[in-house]
């Protein structure tokens, strides 16, 4: 019993230790706020990495990183790198999100919906499109948490559609918008996270604005 007792503080010890990082983990790993592996490029070459981090020179932002899979070769080889891309506010209801859809797409998902009286949700579409990825949609919304309304706005670059409705407390549609518009989809470049809206989702929001101000 006396020899078990004498043992338990290094049995204790022992998986602190195993627990410590290396300096370069312990620099990146903390800055991970969303990673999937999923086929996004061809799934003959194994899932591609998406990695949402946090941006040490800009702490409000994230940037997104999509690299090949490790098991190809070369493995990890960058295929998107798009610095400060989204919000990332320090609060709860202000982190960046990933998700895998089943047609082969990503959403990338923000928010800030922790303080405020006007929480937002965005959502951007990502595709492959050789020879690189492309933002097909693009959605909005808010809404008005002093004195109820909301607004709506979705984007779809490669139908050419876009619409957007402006609704009351209940819920009930105050006034609708639809436009058509070119197929061609933005830039990745023009991705970054104070960027405004698409501008049939600015120019419909200002009317939001009018409305419930």
């Amino acid at each position: 019993m006396r020899l078990l007792l004498a043992a338990l503080p290094l049995l204790a010890a022992t998986p602190l230790a195993a627990q410590d990082l290396t300096l370069s983990e312990a620099d990146l790993l903390p800055r991970i706020i969303d990673s999937l592996c999923l086929d996004l490029v061809d799934t003959s070459t194994g899932c591609e990495q998406v990695v949402l981090l946090s941006n040490p020179d800009a702490p409000d932002t994230a940037d997104l990183i999509i690299l090949t899979d490790r098991r190809t070769d070369p493995g990890g080889r960058p295929l998107l790198i798009r610095r400060s891309a989204f919000f990332n506010g320090a609060m709860w209801g202000m982190s960046p999100s990933l998700e895998a859809t089943d047609d082969g797409a990503l959403f990338i998902n923000s928010e800030q919906i922790g303080i405020g009286r006007s929480p937002w949700m965005q959502t951007i579409t990502l595709v492959w499109d050789a020879p690189g990825f492309v933002m097909t949609a693009f959605d909005y919304a808010t809404y008005d948490r002093a004195l109820g309304g909301s607004f709506d706005c979705a984007v779809d670059f490669r139908a050419g559609t876009a619409i957007a409705a402006i609704m009351d407390s209940e819920s009930t549609p105050l006034e609708d918008f639809a436009a058509t518009i070119p197929t061609t989809p933005p830039a990745i470049a023009e991705i970054s996270a104070f960027e405004a809206l698409p501008g049939f989702c600015e120019t419909a929001i200002q009317r939001y604005y009018e409305i419930t101000n």
